[in-house]
């Protein structure tokens, strides 16, 4: 068993399991060790390669399934999100007018060198992102935020198809489990009506009944019928 897990899965739960937020508070913030240190710290989303292998076994039961579809669609906005963040920070770095700067004089802020580093604004950077991204994943698109140079209006664009190809295959999916649990559940309805007309017509003995009646019950509940 130890030989089979070092050759499997070994090297990918060490890469994960190393601190590497530590490294990242004994380097300055701004470094490019840090930045680094931020991008080892993603290794461990790769934890879910476990999850994808076993994936035949989830698929089989559909609030799971709908489950993990929805969380899809949340991390792809993830994702984006902070690219979308990490677009703006580097433009307001360089000086470069941006969804940032925009940002920050809609909402009042003092506009400085360093106010992309403070603390207290990074939640306040990422909802935005995160608010932006999910307006363009559900084309609502209120138009409160919005690229400002050519930089994020090529983002966007990218990000425009990305979405129209992943809202139609995970809510058409989402539309298809949801029907699916409706089937199953009505095919199941259909078959207990069956049985317990089979037995009252044949006037099956009570005990033999109710152990026809269990199990088509873990047949059909546990089993997934």
């Amino acid at each position: 068993m130890a030989e089979h897990y070092l050759m499997g899965w070994f090297a990918l739960d060490l890469v994960t399991a190393l601190p590497w937020q530590i490294g990242q508070f004994l380097t300055h913030p701004n470094s490019w060790t840090a930045y680094a240190m931020q991008w080892f710290k993603l290794s461990r989303v790769l934890r879910m390669l476990k999850v994808v292998m076993n994936m035949d076994g989830y698929t089989r039961n559909g609030p799971i399934l709908l489950t993990f579809t929805i969380t899809y669609f949340f991390f792809l906005g993830h994702l984006i999100a902070c690219g979308w963040f990490i677009l703006g920070r580097i433009q307001y770095e360089n000086g470069v007018a941006g969804w940032i700067t925009y940002h920050l004089q809609m909402n009042n802020y003092q506009i400085t060198a360093d106010v992309i580093y403070e603390d207290e604004l990074q939640r306040d950077f990422y909802s935005a992102a995160l608010y932006f991204i999910m307006t363009i994943f559900t084309t609502v698109g209120f138009g409160n935020i919005s690229p400002w140079n050519v930089q994020e209006q090529i983002f966007c664009v990218v990000t425009m198809l990305v979405s129209a190809f992943s809202y139609a295959i995970i809510f058409g999916s989402a539309t298809s489990i949801i029907m699916r649990m409706g089937a199953h559940q009505s095919r199941f309805l259909d078959q207990q009506h069956d049985l317990e007309l089979y037995a009252a017509v044949n006037k099956f003995p009570l005990a033999l009944r109710n152990r026809m009646e269990d199990y088509f019950y873990i047949t059909g509940i546990i089993l997934k019928g």
